[in-house]
């Protein structure tokens, strides 16, 4: 695989997850729009919420797939001990992309005025889910060349 088609395979998804992220965190990112101004669960937020994650992730997971997997020879599962490479930096990227991903899940959750505590789990729960989506194609490959190629 030339390196060109890595490089605009990956130009496209980060395109992809800049623009849902940056629309996602568009729609709850006024600090007034977190606080409820009652006690009770605004459905409509709380829908769009659900709608707008579930949506972002479909796209997300079957675009990483497209741009990125489906380049590459895939076997039954197997795991792949990679912590003799990139020093271990992949695993810090991990940890703060699951971080900022429950953090902003937990956000929008408390926009539809969902009680914090709930909204946190929520988010921690979705950031977890969909790292570990990532971790499980990885799991696939017919060889481990590909898997930190970035």
């Amino acid at each position: 695989m030339t390196k060109s088609l890595i490089n605009n395979s990956f130009s496209a998804l980060h395109k992809c997850f800049t623009t849902s992220i940056v629309l996602f965190a568009f729609c709850c990112s006024s600090k007034a729009q977190l606080q409820p101004d009652s006690s009770h669960v605004d459905r409509n937020r709380l829908n769009t919420v659900i709608i707008g994650t579930t949506a972002t992730y479909a796209v997300g997971m079957v675009g990483l797939n497209e741009l990125w997997y489906s380049n590459f020879d895939r076997s039954s599962f197997h795991f792949f001990n990679d912590s003799k490479e990139w020093k271990q930096v992949d695993k810090v990227g991990h940890m703060y992309s699951t971080f900022q991903l429950s953090h902003m899940i937990s956000r929008a959750f408390q926009w539809s005025n969902l009680p914090e505590k709930k909204s946190d789990w929520i988010g921690t729960l979705v950031g977890f889910g969909v790292i570990s989506s990532i971790e499980i194609f990885d799991g696939f490959p017919a060889s481990t060349e590909h898997q930190h190629l970035i």
